[in-house]
Parts: C-alpha cells; structure tokens; sequence
C-alpha cells in the first residue's frame, strides 16, 4: 500500500479507519462482513472508514509486516523502552494479532540465542497460531531463561471507549445499546475448553460486565470437563467485574490483571459519557480483590499508554481522574498491594511466580532502584518517582 496516498489509523486497538483510497485497497465496501465485527456506514449506506474489532482485525492483516530482517532490532527498542520504565519481564499480548507472526516468532528466537534481551519475554499466541505449534509440537519447548512460550490469547469483547465492549446494562450515552460481541458465550467456552484440556493457559481480554460473565462460566465448564487449574490462566482487563465474579474467576485459578490507569485517563468520561457514576467507580476493582484475598497484576495495555509502572500504581493508590475526583475511593489500594500487582502476582499471569517477581534465593537477580521508596513517600506523589537502574539477570540494562 503506497503510504503517500493511503492513510490508515488504529486506536485502542479496537478499532480503526482509513480513507477513501485505504477503503478501496483493502477492499472494504458495504458488503464486506465479517463475524464479530463492525463496519460503519454513513446515511448513503456507504462505509464511511470506521471498522470496529473483527472487521479491524481482518482489514489489518492485509497491512504489510515490518520487514524480517528489521524485526530483531525493533525489538530491542521496544526492549529498551521497557528497561527505562524499570521492567525485567513483559507480556507480548498476542502473535498473529498483527500480519508477519512467523517473522515476529523468529525474531524473538534469534534474539534469545544471540543473548540480546534485556528483558524476559513471556509470548501468548492466537489461536490459529498456537494451533499450528501444538499441532508441530513446538509449543512449551524450554527455549531460554528470557524467552517462553506461553498460552493462547482471546477477545470476548472490546473497549468501553469504543463502545465495543458488551455490558450488562446499556451505555448511558446510547440507552438502547450494551455492545458488540467479538465473539458468542458459545465460542468462548469452546475455546477455553479447548485450550484448558490440553494444559494450554488461557488470556482472555473482557471488560465490560456481561462479557466477563460470559468468560467466568467459561472456565467453569472447562473445569467441569478437565478438573485442574492450568498456571497462567488469566483475563485481562477486567473493567467492570462485579465482587461474585472475581471470587468465582479466582476459584478457577484463574488471575485477574487491570489496565487502573483507566481511571485516571478516561475516568471522566466513562462518568460523564459512558457509564455514569455509580458503575464507573467500580472500574478496574483492585480493592475488591485485595479484600478477598484475591491476587491480582496492574498493566497499562501498551502502546494504549506508555509504558510506565510508577504512574499505574500511583492510579491505583490514589483513583484520581484527569479532574481531579476520586474515582471510587473504597477501590483504592495500598502502595504495597500496588508494588505486588507488578511483581510476585504479575508474575503468576506467567506462571513464572517460582522464577521472578520475588526476592529470594533460587530466583533471577531482576531488580529495578527507583528515586524513592514508594511505600514510604505521600500517596500523592508517588508518580513523581522515577526508575535510576534496571538490573537483568544481574547485569545493568539500564541506567539514568
């Protein structure tokens, strides 16, 4: 596609839009249809450029890939960028997500041979591709200390922002709409019972309250079907659960991870547009879990928001929006509940809870100094520390 005359935009990765020209490219026009999917049409019945998650996602396939040979640098880069955020490990959310999986896949391996990464990289794999590993047995082969191959990842819904993920109620700005499926109950638990079967974890993406629902007892009848818990089960995002689906999520082994900075970027609008105030203040319910005992990891879904820990557990901390209002004060959380939700749990959404995310022996010497102590310093200022050294495996990987 010539970029001179065509031009393509991805927000949130729910959605995007191109032009006229990209429209005609990639072969977009009103009868182009694809399940769980969206595409805008204007008051001619035309597609006015907006498409809306499966049919996103289609379109986006036909973008041509980074080129191979530029791949392992890329990497590096973004590597780096996680270093000066004060990261030793990171989630790749989802090979095959994007065109160029098998390229992407080959430069994480050259990467992990030629000890070039500084930090520890924990894979998740669409469904068509990890159907490909498990079929060549290739999936869950040892292949470094910094690169693992880790489970399938799934989208029950899509984002509130976009009106794309499926609520219990209807939105406040549209009362006759709860959101668009990415994919039915049915299909959900079919794929977790699938993967779950065959000790394959599970990463859903849901966020709003009836898509979550319709994860929950997903895992409940794989659990009925194959009674163990498999390490690393997880759902991602998890917005609007309510306290009886966390409790459930946690019988089935499976660890909740909230994207909190959610409340401070958008909280304003999910109050004034899209949820009201009553369910917005229940978004990302970290203090829910911490009262149940439920162990939980914080992440902020890049490139949605930068990389950037501090600023996540100082939302957490302290749930003030962009307005300054404490956004749910009974869901805030302590420093050290924070501090916990990037480390020994955020560790169990790998099922590397045994290897990193702890101080103690036996496990990696991956350590981050920051400017301050963030237990001890005033809440409100925990966003103003900043990371001085990142440490990988005992060497410096990144220094300020």
């Amino acid at each position: 596609m010539d970029a001179r005359f065509c031009a393509f935009h991805t927000s949130l990765r729910h959605m995007g839009y191109t032009n006229p020209l990209g429209l005609t490219k990639l072969g977009v026009t009103a009868d182009f249809s694809v399940e769980g999917g969206v595409v805008v049409l204007d008051d001619d019945g035309m597609p006015e450029g907006l498409l809306k998650e499966n049919a996103y996602f289609a379109v986006f396939q036909k973008i041509p890939a980074c080129p191979p040979e530029k791949l392992p640098e890329k990497i590096e880069y973004a590597i780096a960028d996680y270093n000066r955020a004060g990261f030793t490990m990171f989630q790749d959310g989802g090979i095959g997500l994007s065109n160029g999986a098998h390229g992407i896949l080959r430069a994480y391996n050259r990467l992990a041979r030629e000890k070039r990464m500084n930090a520890r990289g924990y894979l998740h794999f669409m469904p068509n591709i990890m159907d490909e590993m498990l079929e060549l047995g290739t999936w869950n082969m040892p292949v470094s200390d910094y690169l693992y191959y880790g489970g399938v990842k799934s989208f029950a819904d899509g984002s509130i922002q976009s009106l794309t993920a499926v609520l219990g109620e209807p939105y406040a700005c549209k009362p006759d709409f709860c959101g668009d499926h990415v994919l039915t109950p049915e299909q959900i638990a079919e794929l977790i019972a699938k993967y779950h079967c065959q000790g394959v974890p599970v990463a859903f993406h849901a966020n709003g309250d009836a898509a979550i629902e319709f994860v929950v007892r997903g895992f409940e009848e794989a659990l009925r079907k194959c009674p163990r818990k498999v390490p690393g089960d997880m759902i991602i995002h998890v917005q609007m659960a309510t306290d009886e689906q966390l409790s459930r999520l946690h019988a089935c082994g499976v660890t909740p991870t909230f994207f909190v900075r959610h409340v401070n970027v958008w909280g304003e609008r999910h109050v004034n547009l899209f949820l009201g105030e009553e369910r917005a203040a229940r978004l990302d319910p970290c203090g829910s879990c911490v009262r149940m005992g439920i162990p939980f990891g914080l992440h902020v879904d890049s490139p949605v928001q930068p990389v950037d820990a501090i600023r996540s557990i100082h939302t957490a901390v302290n749930r003030t929006t962009t307005a300054g209002r404490i956004l749910g004060p009974d869901q805030r959380i302590s420093p050290l509940d924070a501090l916990k939700a990037y480390t020994v749990n955020a560790a169990k959404c790998s099922a590397r809870d045994h290897a990193v995310g702890t101080i103690a022996p036996g496990y990696y010497a991956d350590f981050v100094q920051l400017s301050g102590n963030p237990l001890t310093v005033p809440p409100e200022s925990i966003e103003t520390l900043s990371v001085l050294k990142t440490i990988s495996g005992g060497r410096i990987v990144y220094k300020s």
